[in-house]
Formats: structure tokens, C-alpha cells, sequence
């Protein structure tokens, strides 16, 4: 995510809010909404009425570009991108225990499974 130049005006952004770093939590929940509202968008756009199923449809066929890379599903509703990223949390005394950027280390890609 901290490599993604996409999301470096977001975690600026909250972090001089907040005075932390977004937790994955922050980054999770807010690329669901990016998801959600494009679907919501794209249900409004169509001319169609926006109910819960429409939603559900469109999001299903969702292509959205997230903080965390293209989300988008495959014909069972799973995520697509199954990847999984590996971090380490090590105590760095010179930052706070909240400022997650500062106290989790990105190890790389998990392995994949067959």
C-alpha cells in the first residue's frame, strides 16, 4: 500500500488528521466503500432503481481501482486477487505504538497455495 502513489495523498491526508498512520483496518474499509459507492454510482447511472440487489449486481462486475490495487470478483463473488501481503511488527521505540506505518514492516507476498 505505502507503494501505491495512489494512496500516498490518502495516508497524508488521515495521518495530519489524526496524527497516526491508517491502520489496515482504514485501508480495508475504505476501499470497500470505494466498491460499494461504485456500484451505487453505476446502478444511478443505468437509470435503474437503486435497491439492494441492483447494488449487489453491479458490484459484483466491479473493476474499481482501490488503495490496494483493482478489486473485482470472480462468478462465485470471491475477490479475484487472492493475494496476500505479509507484514512484520517489531517495537520501534522512537515512534509511537499506534503509528503503524512506523511499527509494521512489509515482508513481501505471501506464498500461493495450489
Amino acid at each position: 500500500i505505502a507503494e501505491n502513489p495512489s494512496a500516498q495523498p490518502w495516508i497524508k491526508k488521515f495521518t495530519d488528521k489524526y496524527g497516526v498512520g491508517p491502520s489496515s483496518y482504514a485501508f480495508t474499509a475504505y476501499d470497500a466503500m470505494l466498491v460499494a459507492l461504485d456500484g451505487i454510482k453505476r446502478v444511478a447511472e443505468s437509470g435503474k432503481e437503486v435497491t439492494r440487489s441492483a447494488v449487489r449486481d453491479a458490484i459484483q462486475t466491479a473493476k474499481v481501482q482501490t488503495l490496494q490495487g483493482v478489486i473485482s470478483f470472480d462468478q462465485y463473488g470471491d475477490i479475484n486477487d487472492r493475494t496476500i501481503s505479509v507484514f512484520q511488527a517489531k517495537y520501534d521505540s522512537k515512534y509511537p505504538p499506534e503509528a503503524v506505518l512506523r511499527q509494521y514492516k512489509y515482508l513481501g507476498v505471501a506464498p500461493q497455495s495450489v
